[in-house]
């Protein structure tokens, strides 16, 4: 009997992981997903952090339902990539800032990198 496929490593950008929070549409439905277990979530600290600001100071009010979520979340963490690998990899993505997102998911060898941010996904 052969085993089962191993279920999908899925990481998403801060982008998604905000909007999952504040917003009940497709970034909020890909998390339920994470939370039902249909896919091995990854973050990596530089998304949560990220996410985190992106709720503060508009969105304080949220912080707790995400403090909540990432409690519940069985999530794996993927590592930051180096400074100098940043710089190896210049280039990578369209926007500078969005490398560390791009390589981490590439480190951490996802299967799906999700995002709504154009410079990730065009």
């Amino acid at each position: 009997m052969a085993a089962p496929d191993p279920k999908p490593r899925v990481m998403v950008d801060a982008n998604v992981l905000f909007a999952g929070v504040v917003w009940p549409r497709w970034p909020y439905e890909v998390l339920q997903h994470a939370l039902r277990g249909d896919f091995q979530l990854l973050l990596s600290p530089l998304v949560i952090a990220q996410a985190r600001r992106a709720l503060t100071p508009r969105y304080a009010g949220w912080v707790p339902a995400f403090d909540g979520l990432l409690e519940k979340l069985p999530f794996e963490l993927a590592p930051d990539p180096s400074r100098a690998e940043l710089h190896r990899h210049a280039g990578l993505v369209r926007d500078d800032t969005d490398i560390p997102v791009a390589l981490a998911a590439i480190n951490a060898g996802v299967d799906y990198l999700v995002s709504e941010d154009k410079d990730l996904t065009v």
